[in-house]
C-alpha cells in the first residue's frame, strides 16, 4: 500500500464549449477595432482592400486549447512553375505576421496543375488579449490586401476580389 495520495481524475473537457468560448472572445475583441463578418461555413471574417482574413477555430485535445486559424487569401488558381515554388520558399518567412503558403489543387480536378497561394497564421485563442488578435489580423489582411495585385502579375492566378 502506497502513501501517496490518488491521482485525481481529470476532468472531462468540452471542446465545443471551448471553442464557442474563444470564438465569442474573438468576435468581441475584433469588434472594439474592425467590421467583421460571417461566411457560410461559420469563419470570422474580415475584409481589407481586396482580400479577406478568415478565422477559424480549432480544438486541441492535448493540450487542452483552441488554435485560431487565421487565413488570408493571396491568389487562387495560381499555374505552379518552380518560379512559383522559389517565391514561396525563399519568402515564406519574410513578414512578422503571416507565412506565404501554398496547397496545389487536386490532379483531378478543373484547376489541376494550379494552386491556392495564402498567408497564414495560428495563435493560442484561450489566452489572447486585443492587441495578441487585433495586430496579427490586421497585419495579415493589410500584408495579403499590399501583396496580392503584383503576386498575380508576376505568377498569374487570380485575386479574392476577382474570384
Amino acid at each position: 500500500m502506497s502513501d501517496a495520495p490518488p491521482e485525481a481524475t481529470p476532468a472531462a473537457w468540452d471542446s465545443q464549449a471551448a471553442v464557442d468560448a474563444v470564438r465569442a472572445k474573438v468576435q468581441t475583441l475584433l469588434l472594439r477595432e474592425t467590421e467583421i463578418g460571417l461566411d457560410q461555413r461559420g469563419r470570422i471574417t474580415v475584409d481589407r482592400g481586396s482580400t479577406r482574413v478568415y478565422i477559424n477555430f480549432v480544438p486541441q485535445d492535448e493540450p487542452r486549447v483552441v488554435f485560431v486559424t487565421l487565413t488570408a487569401p493571396v491568389a487562387f488558381f495560381v499555374p505552379v512553375t518552380p518560379a512559383l515554388f522559389e517565391k514561396i520558399a525563399r519568402e515564406s518567412d519574410r513578414w512578422y505576421f503571416g507565412h506565404l503558403c501554398m496547397s496545389v489543387y487536386e490532379e483531378e480536378g478543373e484547376h489541376k496543375g494550379t494552386a491556392y497561394v495564402y498567408l497564414t497564421e495560428t495563435l493560442v485563442g484561450d489566452f489572447l488579449d486585443p492587441q495578441e488578435l487585433t495586430i496579427p489580423v490586421l497585419a495579415l489582411a493589410n500584408t495579403a490586401n499590399a501583396m496580392d495585385e503584383d503576386f498575380v502579375t508576376e505568377f498569374g492566378g487570380v485575386k479574392y476580389a476577382d474570384s
